[in-house]
């Protein structure tokens, strides 16, 4: 009978054991997938940023000499957020065309300080 016992318990917690290790392997997996977003979520920062950059860049560059040159940066701002708000380009091509926009502005403002 102390065998039966024994063995009992040792079931027990084999079984409390597997128990405890598919909850913790679902709750990994579980972690895991809510999280597949967290890149996204960077990359969305940083589209915000760029755009914040270029519209204050536009906004304090307006009467200044290269005035133009700021307000085609304007229009193109306006025409790529229409173009992602209508879902023609993926956040990707959003961000890849807002840096070469970043690019643009930084080369204007090194050509106004010359």
């Amino acid at each position: 009978m102390d065998l039966n016992i024994v063995f009992g318990v040792l079931g027990a917690l084999a079984f409390l054991l597997l128990l405890v290790g598919l909850l913790k392997k679902r709750s990994v997996k579980a972690f895991m997938e809510s999280n597949e977003d967290v890149p996204q979520l960077y990359l969305q920062k940083a589209v915000e940023n760029k755009i914040h950059t270029i519209t204050k860049a536009i906004r304090e560059n307006q009467g200044k000499e290269l005035g133009d040159e700021y307000q085609q940066l304007a229009a193109d701002l306006h025409k790529l957020k229409e173009k992602y708000r209508n879902k023609q380009i993926s956040l990707k091509g959003y961000d890849a065309n807002l840096n070469r926009m970043v690019q643009k502005l930084r080369y204007l403002e090194e050509e106004y300080e010359d």
